[in-house]
């Protein structure tokens, strides 16, 4: 996901219809590719997040935001798309932060999806930068990220159904076992 561009889905989509499942290495910074991937994921507009955010008409409070894949296969009529109903399986870890956490979670709203790796760093939302006085400046974000269940994701992480770390001794046989338990379960 940290290589592909969005120019490469279409033809990545393409060539993947027939395989039994795709596995999503989201261990990385994807380049913004996940909603137009889950335009051939989903068959119908689905809720992947809500999130809070403030309200600018009342200041200290915060409104509920409902975030939902709505592009499907039928509404974009330049492209012909198809819904895929292979396996989707998706590798997590501590690298996955931020916007690979967005990705994730709107990937993870494909039905029976499969996610197996560690906790993510639990760093979703957006990053505003604040300047300060004397030619300083932060970052910080006023956003609230959850899954539709209501579940937070910031500082806890994104879901993992099958947690798989790496071991002192794959690291150095040079085998990657969090990939290794994905192709088991796509070979299923």
């Amino acid at each position: 996901m940290g290589i592909l561009e969005t120019a490469d889905v279409d033809s990545m989509m393409v060539a993947l219809s027939g395989t039994k499942a795709i596995i999503f290495d989201v261990r990385n910074y994807p380049r913004g590719t996940g909603q137009l991937i889950c335009s051939y994921l989903y068959d119908k507009p689905t809720d992947y997040a809500w999130v809070t955010r403030p309200n600018l008409d009342y200041p200290g409070t915060y409104q509920w935001a409902r975030f939902r894949n709505g592009f499907r296969p039928a509404d974009n009529k330049s492209r012909k798309r198809y819904h895929y109903k292979g396996k989707t399986i998706l590798l997590l870890n501590e690298s996955t932060q931020s916007h690979a956490e967005w990705t994730s979670m709107a990937l993870q709203a494909t039905p029976g999806s499969v996610t197996i790796g560690s906790q993510t760093s639990g760093a979703d939302g957006n990053a505003s930068k604040l300047y300060l006085t004397g030619n300083y400046f932060t970052y910080l974000t006023g956003l609230g990220i959850f899954y539709p269940d209501g579940k937070q994701t910031q500082r806890t992480g994104i879901r993992v159904d099958i947690e798989v770390k790496p071991t002192i001794k794959g690291i150095r046989d040079g085998k990657d076992e969090v990939l290794e338990k994905a192709l088991e379960i796509a070979r299923q």
